[in-house]
């Protein structure tokens, strides 16, 4: 063995030593770039500043085309500022980027409630379900959706599933009492208000108390006028 063969392994592990560090900044430096930024858009998305808000999101996906945060918090924003088609398209790109993150799937819910398209809002929570059948929150847009359309008995269901994915969870069974209610069943949603009265304390409560006095279990009939 040659005097300097000895060095020849310790030259070849610095060189990959210097390679990995190399390469875990080249993909570490843009990922905290573009949290920073989107952390700024948030920010200022929380301080109602929507054109700040929306020039950091741009920039962080400029950055990280592929962050599905910053295209879900893009989505956000434009919706804030009435732009909704575009809205739409951020967070169906956030969707397609992270299918199991609820957040774009409600975000996307909440347009089509706003524009009043329930046949849309139907076809986005069945989807989010699917992606996502854990999620009660979603379940609850589900059933908000059939009892917009006038599917009143799978709007009982599928609010009746979500209650029993998250039992504590009263606004949701604040919103059973009201579909049940549709479905002409008010003494059983008397029962869930009365649920949440006894064992609620937030303001959950002092709607559940609201819905008891306006929703009695059996209703005077409507005088007859001529």
């Amino acid at each position: 063995m040659t005097p300097g063969s000895k060095t020849i392994p310790t030259v070849f592990a610095v060189i990959g030593l210097v390679v990995l560090v190399g390469a875990v900044a080249y993909f570490r430096v843009p990922r905290m770039r573009a949290n920073a930024l989107n952390n700024e858009g948030l920010k200022a998305y929380h301080s109602a500043n929507y054109p700040l808000a929306k020039q950091k999101f741009e920039q962080a996906i400029q950055v990280m085309p592929r962050m599905s945060g910053a295209h879900a918090s893009l989505g956000m924003v434009l919706s804030e500022m009435g732009q909704y088609d575009a809205a739409k398209q951020e967070l169906e790109k956030a969707i397609q980027i992270s299918p199991k993150r609820p957040g774009p799937y409600e975000s996307l819910w909440l347009i089509d409630i706003t524009q009043k398209s329930y046949n849309a809002a139907l076809v986005d929570s069945q989807r989010a379900v699917q992606a996502i059948p854990g999620d009660p929150l979603l379940w609850v847009d589900l059933a908000t959706s059939e009892e917009k359309v006038g599917q009143i008995d799978q709007s009982v269901r599928d609010c009746k599933h979500a209650v029993d994915l998250a039992p504590a969870k009263y606004t949701f069974r604040n919103t059973y009492g009201l579909i049940l209610v549709r479905a002409h069943r008010r003494k059983e949603a008397r029962e869930q208000w009365q649920f949440v009265i006894q064992n609620s304390t937030d303001s959950a409560r002092d709607r559940a108390s609201r819905y008891l006095e306006r929703y009695p279990e059996n209703p005077a009939p409507r005088s007859l006028t001529h």
